[in-house]
């Protein structure tokens, strides 16, 4: 929910005083926490169920590993545009 309510608040109301840097800072070590937690427990689930023979949910894992990846990159580019203004 830090994630997502900081990136909200840096995307809605776009300043450079001190709440914001300080917005920006938490967003960041956020994301790069959920991300990193989440990539770990992504990697240990699939290596764990691979051998099932679920292809429906098997297939929906997949998805939403893509979406995660998919979201945590386009995190960068952002970034770095704002980073350039």
């Amino acid at each position: 929910m830090v994630v997502i309510f900081s990136g909200y608040i840096t995307y809605l109301f776009r300043s450079e005083t001190n709440w914001q840097q300080w917005t920006y800072l938490t967003h960041l070590l956020a994301g790069v926490l959920l991300s990193f937690t989440l990539s770990i427990y992504i990697f240990y689930h699939f290596r764990r169920s691979i051998g099932r023979r679920l292809p429906g949910i098997s297939a929906l894992g997949i998805l939403t590993t893509l979406a995660f990846i998919v979201v945590a990159a386009t995190s960068i580019p952002v970034r770095l545009k704002r980073e350039a203004e």
